[in-house]
Order: structure tokens, then sequence, then C-alpha cells
């Protein structure tokens, strides 16, 4: 892909303690992509204090849709979000377009797994 981010062979992005998500874009989102974002941010800002976490890893994950976006919008709406989270955490990405492996270890807190469509 075109989009896909350039990263070095058997490179890795890790954070821990944090909070991630995995998210995917959908046509309908092509038609407003700043509202998603902003949507995506407030999103994140309201569980970030909820699970007390000043850490955030987006994960994009294009198989959570049926409808996916283009890659284009996927994109954009990542990089506004993220533009507008690094002013108050952490925040990193993991690469854009590439089929990825993770690791993951979830707390035992209440909200650990939430799923949100929007």
């Amino acid at each position: 892909m075109k989009l896909a981010d350039d990263i070095e062979k058997d490179s890795s992005i890790s954070m821990e303690n944090c909070m991630t998500v995995f998210l995917a874009s959908e046509k309908s989102d092509e038609r407003n992509k700043e509202q998603t974002a902003k949507r995506l941010v407030d999103e994140c800002r309201k569980y970030s204090v909820q699970i007390n976490v000043n850490k955030i890893m987006f994960y994009p994950y294009v198989h959570l849709t049926s409808n996916p976006s283009n890659p284009n919008c996927a994109l954009e709406i990542i990089k506004l979000a993220k533009t507008e989270l690094a002013k108050e955490f952490e925040i990193k990405s993991a690469s854009f377009g590439w089929y990825k492996e993770f690791k993951m270890h979830v707390k035992g807190h209440p909200l650990a797994e939430l799923s949100k469509t929007f």
C-alpha cells in the first residue's frame, strides 16, 4: 500500500500501562473526518480519566469493519486525533498499512475491555 508507514524489518513499538485503541474508519467517516477525529479524541479523553492512564496506543485495525473507508481517510483521522491528544498524553501508533502482531496484557479493571462504535 502506498500509504503504509516506512518501517524497518522486525521493528517494534511498545508502550506499557496505556490505553490501547484498536480503530477502523468506515465509509461514512469520509464525509466528515474532522468530526470523527474529534469524537475519537473525546472518547479517548473520557476513558483515560476513568482508567487513570496518560498514555495511549493507537492500533489501526481495518478488520474491525466490513465497510472500511479509503486509507487516506483512515490515516487523516488518526493523524488529526494524535495531534490533538499529544497535547495531553503520550501517544504512539502501530504501523499503518501493515499486517502486525501484538502482545497484550489486560489488567482486571472493569473497563479493561470496551467496545465502542460511533
